[in-house]
């Protein structure tokens, strides 16, 4: 599956109109749109070699989904290591300390790891959602 970014609020407002007004092109779309979501992610500042990456599940509308979702957090530095443990929120089920982590939202749709690097380079933050839904994140360690 491709991965699905959001859409834009005045499109989703348009399609949602339309979809009222007995639209059935609009209601098939709103079918899909309603139930289709994707990762936000903020990087932390470095501390110690780690950045502490927040995950937040999100709607079409931008707004949070809570309940638990799977998510699969791999990371691909340059030369160094890029190793993920646990940043607080939400669960790692497995693969802490490795380059790719099986990983749960907490009830909120919240998930916080932290990422690893001594090396001063770039190192890509890739999730995939258990919807199929995949977002990169860059992160730069000093």
């Amino acid at each position: 599956m491709p991965a699905i970014f959001p859409v834009g609020s005045g499109a989703l407002a348009l399609i949602r109109s339309l979809a009222s007004r007995g639209d059935t092109h609009a209601i098939a779309i709103m079918a899909l749109m309603d139930n289709t979501y994707y990762c936000s992610m903020v990087a932390g500042t470095e501390a110690a070699n780690s950045i502490t990456v927040t995950i937040q599940v999100k709607d079409q509308d931008g707004q949070n989904v809570s309940g638990i979702k799977d998510v699969l957090v791999k990371t691909k530095p340059v030369a160094g290591t890029g190793l993920i443990t646990d940043g607080g929120n939400g669960t790692i089920s497995a693969g802490s300390g490795t380059t790719e982590a099986w990983c749960k939202t907490d009830v909120n749709g919240n998930l916080q790891v932290a990422i690893a690097n001594v090396n001063a380079e770039g190192t890509l933050v890739v999730t995939t959602l258990d919807n199929g839904t995949s977002e990169l994140l860059a992160l730069a360690f000093v």
